[in-house]
């Protein structure tokens, strides 16, 4: 072989592998564009049944998210088993961003409840924002012959075991924060459970019980049309909607603050930057004016926190409840 062929082999071995070396670099350039978050439509599972506050947050938020990513957003309901089917589902799913759990103050009353139970939000999940928050109301029906939380303390002393408070199911916030309410005064009034918050306030409306515990959303429209009194709000400030109605350290019960929040939670291991983007598209929803209406429409403000806070949040959550839990002595049965 003469030198010049020497060369020349030489030369196209070298551009040949230069070639290689670009088409891979090119096709990893490719997968990484192709790859990059979000790249197909995202799903929101929702551990409710459609129409309640949970649902309608979800659904806000998520076409506010489809705006912000430009890909369908979709909701879909697994309601049942204190939201541990669709948990169970969500934890399972792809840790790629495009699978995500709409949860509510339950994620963290399930673990103060049991701590072994499974999914578990701080364990198989990672916090990417609180959503919206709204607030609890507590009402009466309008034959109860109480105007406000005086009275109906004093109503309630009076006739031990003999008032019934409703909510939508045990071991629920709204449950809970009843639980506490009676630590709180000393009362005795019992729980009944109802699968639901309209039917828990249509049982109010009857009269087959006295009370309820329900979300501002839930129970708003029962009070505009005068079928059940509202005595009190539990979160710190007056609400919007009812500038009238006191809270409940306003009305002399103290340590009783509680609202109904609503959150996100994607799969254990999910990027950082897959969350930080999606929190970031929350973060974009929240200074929609538009978003804001449709949800003060709804009885509910918006919320949002950073990854970081929603996991501090849902820890000092646990905490809170689990002294209720034990105080009140709420098992698993």
């Amino acid at each position: 072989m003469s030198m010049f062929a020497a060369i020349s082999a030489s030369a196209i071995g070298n551009l040949s592998r230069f070639f290689a070396v670009l088409v891979v670099a090119l096709a990893g350039s490719m997968g990484a564009a192709q790859a990059a978050f979000p790249y197909k439509p995202i799903m929101l599972m929702v551990g409710a049944s459609p129409g309640g506050g949970v649902d309608a947050a979800a659904r806000l938020i998520g076409s506010k998210i489809s705006e912000s990513l430009l890909q369908p957003v979709t909701i879909e309901n697994r309601p049942g088993a204190y939201s541990r089917i669709a948990n169970a589902s969500v934890a399972k799913s792809p840790p790629d961003g495009h699978t995500l759990l709409v949860v509510t103050a339950t994620a963290a009353i399930d673990i103060a409840v049991d701590p072994l139970a499974s999914p578990n939000a701080l364990h198989d999940f990672v916090p990417v924002s609180t959503i919206a928050m709204t607030d609890l109301v507590l009402v009466v029906g309008q034959t109860l012959p109480v105007r406000n939380i005086a009275d109906l303390v004093a109503y309630a002393r009076a006739r031990p075991g003999q008032l019934n408070y409703s909510t939508p199911g045990t071991r629920t916030i709204y449950h809970l924060e009843g639980e506490r309410f009676k630590l709180r005064t000393g009362i005795d009034i019992v729980h009944v459970p109802y699968r639901g918050l309209v039917p828990a306030l249509t049982e109010v409306v009857s009269g087959n019980v006295e009370m309820s515990f329900a979300s501002l959303p839930a129970a708003l429209p029962f009070i505009k049309a005068g079928r059940v009194r509202a005595l009190a709000v539990a979160s710190a400030v007056r609400s919007p909607l009812l500038r009238d109605v006191p809270t409940l350290t306003e009305s002399g019960i103290d340590g009783v603050d509680a609202t109904v929040w609503y959150g996100i939670l994607a799969p254990a291991g999910t990027p950082g930057d897959v969350i930080g983007i999606l929190a970031g598209a929350i973060r974009d929803a929240a200074r929609s004016a538009e978003y804001r209406k449709a949800l003060l429409d709804m009885g509910a403000s918006p919320l949002v926190t950073t990854p970081d806070e929603f996991g501090t949040k849902l820890r000092e959550e646990v905490a809170r409840w689990g002294d209720v839990i034990k105080a009140a002595h709420i098992g698993l049965e």
